[in-house]
C-alpha cells in the first residue's frame, strides 16, 4: 500500500489541510468556532493518517490508516458542504473541488488493495 501514496499526494492532501485552517479561522473570526473545530480536526486526521500510512511497518497498519484518512475526508466534505449550503457561513468552492479530487484519488488507492 505505501508504493500508492506519492508525495504529490501528500503534498496534495497537505495543501488542502492548510486551505482548511485558513477557512477555519475565519469561522472563528465570525465566532463560529464550533464548526471551525469540526472542520480543522478532520481535516488533519487526513494529512496525518496519509502520512502514518506511508510509514506503517505493516500492510494492515496502513490500510487502517488509509480507511481513516477516508473517514476523516468524508467528514471534511460534509461540514464544508454544509457551510456551502448554509446562508449563515462562509462557502469555499476551492475547497469542495480540491476535496473532491482528494476522494478521487483515495478511492483509487483504496480500490488498489
Amino acid at each position: 500500500m505505501k508504493e500508492h501514496i506519492s508525495t504529490p499526494f501528500l503534498r496534495e492532501s497537505l495543501e488542502f489541510t492548510i486551505g482548511v485552517i485558513d477557512f477555519s479561522d475565519n469561522l472563528i473570526r465570525m465566532k463560529k468556532e464550533s464548526i471551525a473545530t469540526k472542520i480543522l480536526d478532520s481535516a488533519v486526521g487526513i494529512s496525518s493518517n496519509l502520512q502514518l500510512c506511508k510509514t506503517a511497518a505493516k500492510p494492515s497498519e496502513s490500510n487502517e490508516f488509509l480507511r481513516q484518512a477516508s473517514t476523516q475526508l468524508d467528514t471534511t466534505m460534509y461540514w464544508l458542504d454544509q457551510c456551502r449550503k448554509s446562508e449563515s457561513f462562509p462557502r469555499n468552492d476551492e475547497l469542495i473541488v480540491s476535496g473532491k479530487s482528494l476522494r478521487e484519488k483515495l478511492n483509487l488507492i483504496l480500490t488498489k488493495k
